[in-house]
């Protein structure tokens, strides 16, 4: 018999017979064919433990079992035979970069294929005449969406995103990205760098879509949706585009945000305006008690923000008003803004009241008082 190398030097057991197994044997138990086994022994990747010379037969050692099952669920899971062979050739540090770049390989295929698959299922119901396809184009500095999308998150207390995203709202002339966690809204309103098509408003996973913008340039979220006969969105398709034509699906859920567009005024309508130095109001938040801050302005110009016997001097516009506000929340806002100085609208107590941030006119956050 023609033994391999490697097990040439087995103990030969009671009776002078290694305690090999047929192929069929050696098939059955590791999940193969008997076929398979001769390729991969022909091949190199699993040769027999033995072969008779003058029947040909194969004959297989039980500690080869393993290898055999790694190979089959290997190929199970689709990886080809180079591959395979370098994973199983002994170098760990080898076999870690092969596995991390099939992975990355069933990613990519795995977006196409659900991009081509929701594509073609809106197609076919538009088709049908049931639901018009309407497309939106939103076009992103691929650094600039990132950015916007980090800061927004801010609004999160320890992380705790409300609806589950980040929302891009995008209408006729630009893109606004918000986030909220019921207490504090954010958003940047002029991220897009450039529009086509009717409004749309999109979810984004944060913790799916960073991964993929890393390293990109320009990218484009094409949003592709099925309106009923009402004009309503029944349906939509979102995936981001890099340049390449590579393609990342972004699931959506129920759409619960607030309009964005419309609770944001700019200023418009409010009854008094306060403006802080952002470092002054940094360090007063950070040694404030948990009652709350008093936002006060007795209509001489003068804005006071006060926490029990502490005072914060701010300059401020507007009618008289006191209004009790967060300095949790508050100090989200001051983390977020960017520049010296932070601006707050203030409308009445019932009504949001409005942050921003003068060197970065596309910020905005948006906060209710406290009662009391």
């Amino acid at each position: 018999m023609a033994q391999s190398q490697e097990w040439a030097d087995l103990p030969l057991p009671v009776g002078g017979h290694r305690d090999f197994q047929t192929i069929s044997t050696f098939a059955q138990a590791v999940g193969l064919s008997a076929s398979a086994l001769r390729q991969y022994g022909e091949n190199g990747l699993l040769p027999p433990a033995d072969v008779e010379e003058r029947t040909g037969y194969r004959y297989y050692a039980p500690q080869q079992q393993q290898r055999a099952i790694w190979i089959r669920r290997l190929r199970d899971a689709g990886l080809d035979m180079g591959r395979i062979r370098l994973v199983l050739a002994g170098d760990a540090a080898q076999a870690d970069v092969v596995l991390t770049e099939w992975l990355r390989d069933i990613r990519d295929r795995s977006m196409s294929a659900e991009a081509l698959v929701a594509d073609l299922k809106l197609s076919l119901r538009s088709g049908s005449g049931a639901n018009p396809i309407q497309r939106t184009r939103a076009r992103f500095d691929a650094a600039v969406l990132t950015a916007a999308l980090r800061q927004v998150r801010t609004a999160a207390a320890a992380g705790d995103l409300h609806f589950d995203g980040v929302l891009v709202e995008i209408d006729s002339r630009s893109a606004a990205v918000v986030a909220t966690d019921r207490y504090l809204l954010m958003a940047r309103t002029e991220v897009a760098r450039e529009v086509e098509g009717p409004p749309a408003r999109v979810r984004l996973d944060p913790t799916i879509v960073f991964p993929w913008l890393r390293g990109r340039w320009d990218v484009e979220l094409v949003v592709d949706m099925a309106v009923g006969r009402d004009g309503g969105v029944r349906e939509a398709a979102v995936r981001l585009e890099d340049a390449e034509g590579e393609a990342l699906v972004v699931p959506q859920g129920k759409d619960r945000f607030p309009t964005v567009h419309r609770l944001l005024r700019g200023g418009r309508g409010s009854s008094g305006r306060f403006r802080f130095g952002r470092e002054e109001l940094d360090t007063f938040i950070a040694g404030a008690d948990d009652a709350g801050l008093l936002l006060t302005a007795d209509g001489s110009g003068t804005g006071v923000l006060t926490s029990g016997s502490r005072h914060l001097a701010g300059t401020t516009g507007g009618e008289p008003c006191a209004l009790r506000v967060s300095g949790q929340v508050l100090g989200r806002v001051v983390d977020a803004a960017l520049g010296n100085e932070v601006i707050c609208d203030v409308v009445g107590p019932d009504e949001p009241i409005e942050w921003r941030a003068p060197a970065q006119p596309d910020f905005a956050a948006v906060m209710m008082a406290q009662p009391g």
